[in-house]
């Protein structure tokens, strides 16, 4: 059991170290509204990443099947909030940090929830995992597949903590707010137009 948590740990860490859009979306919550919004948003990610992983390793074959076949919709909706997203923040002038922060943590953490889990890769990648190091072998058991998915989390949640740590020695002001929501905004439209061209176009 304390092995399979290891392992856990070690995919969710290494799972979460690509900076794509998820990364992108949660580095800004860390940089513009600071620590506690970050770790909402690494909550929200770490919470999906393990319910991904909860169901590629028990083996819960209808609901892989189902995310298969409805691959191109759940994409297409996971880049319509990516897009949706990139233009709100394009369009963020301003951001009162202590307005927003601690009533929209429960918000911040349902969004980052429902981006990574609406992801069909999310539950597959984590499939393709279990399968390259032969940990296809868990279904039925549940125990060993709670203490994979919950080192999962945590092997999550430490990448999110880290980077929160790192970026505590940036100092930011409303200058730098508007050049992280425009980067980051840019970014997260580009991803989700380009996500929309190769579900439906290439």
């Amino acid at each position: 059991m304390l092995s399979l948590f290891a392992e856990g740990f070690l995919i969710g860490l290494l799972v979460c170290m690509p900076m794509g859009a998820i990364g992108m979306l949660c580095l800004r919550y860390i940089l513009v509204q600071g620590k506690a919004s970050g770790l909402a948003a690494g909550f929200g990610i770490a919470v999906a990443d393990a319910f991904a992983a909860f169901i590629a390793a028990l083996g819960l074959t209808a609901i892989i099947v189902f995310i298969k076949s409805n691959e191109i919709w759940i994409h297409t909706l996971g880049s319509f909030i990516l897009i949706g997203f990139g233009v709100y923040l394009l369009l963020s002038k301003k951001l009162n940090v202590n307005k927003h922060t601690e009533r929209g943590l429960s918000h911040i953490f349902a969004i980052m929830f429902i981006i990574t889990i609406t992801n069909p890769l999310t539950v597959l990648s984590f499939t393709g995992i279990f399968v390259a190091i032969s940990l296809d072998s868990l279904e039925g058991h549940i125990l060993e597949v709670l203490a994979l998915s919950t080192g999962v989390f945590f092997g999550s949640l430490a990448w999110w903590i880290f980077l929160i740590l790192c970026t505590m020695l940036f100092k930011i002001n409303e200058a730098t707010v508007r050049i992280i929501n425009e980067l980051a905004g840019s970014i997260l439209m580009l991803m989700g137009i380009f996500s929309l061209y190769f579900t439906w176009i290439a």
